[in-house]
């Protein structure tokens, strides 16, 4: 589990995985759990991980504040966190489209994400990536990052699906006015042939009388 951790920290980059495996072997101990990498790439518990992505799905603005001001109070690295985030939910994705799990997590990991799978739609999910990886980005250049990343959890625990559903029913309603412009003219047309018709009953009663 360590070593595949590394190897996500590092992303490919063979530098950065030596640089993380001295950092861990320089206490003198032979041993490197998963444990030992997070805390020194300042990476947050699983807890705060699961608790966080799951306040996002159920809109718990409250909490996800909470959970944002705890993180900054214990000095966690924003960036190594929104990362773990975008993989957690990414992880949620895979077993809501294919029922499988990676292999890092625990059991009691695995039923939160099947917990969380169970509420949300995969296109929440994908939107949830990508808003959260932009963040990520954003903050990489923000001067004050404490700020950028709550104000950022909290807008993407903000955005309901409802407001991009709103664009349907316009949709339909437009659809509705078109059919009744394409109606109208056939109704003048028939209104304008009973009144001929009426003219000339009118006259032609007028030359009988």
């Amino acid at each position: 589990d360590s070593l595949e951790l590394i190897a996500e920290l590092a992303d490919g980059a063979m530098r950065d995985a030596l640089s993380i495996l001295e950092r861990c072997a320089q206490d003198g101990e032979n041993k490197i759990d998963s444990e030992k990498v997070k805390k020194l790439a300042g990476i947050p518990e699983m807890t705060y991980i699961i608790d966080m992505v799951s306040s996002i799905v159920d809109y718990d603005t409250d909490k996800v504040i909470q959970l944002c001001e705890t993180i900054n109070r214990e000095g966690t690295v924003s960036n190594n966190f929104l990362w773990q985030i975008i993989k957690f939910i990414k992880d949620v994705l895979i077993y809501k489209s294919t029922g499988e799990f990676s292999n890092v997590y625990s059991t009691s990991e695995r039923d939160s994400i099947k917990a969380i799978s169970e509420k949300v739609e995969k296109q929440r999910l994908l939107d949830l990536i990508y808003d959260i990886s932009k963040l990520e980005n954003d903050l990489k250049w923000a001067s004050q990052k404490d700020i950028v990343f709550e104000a950022g959890m909290i807008n993407v625990s903000n955005v309901r699906e409802e407001v991009r559903m709103v664009i349907k029913p316009q949709a339909k309603k437009t659809e509705a006015i078109k059919k009744d412009d394409i109606i109208e003219p056939k109704t003048e047309k028939k209104e304008t042939r009973t009144v001929t018709k009426e003219k000339t009953k009118i006259t032609t009663e007028t030359k009988l009388k």
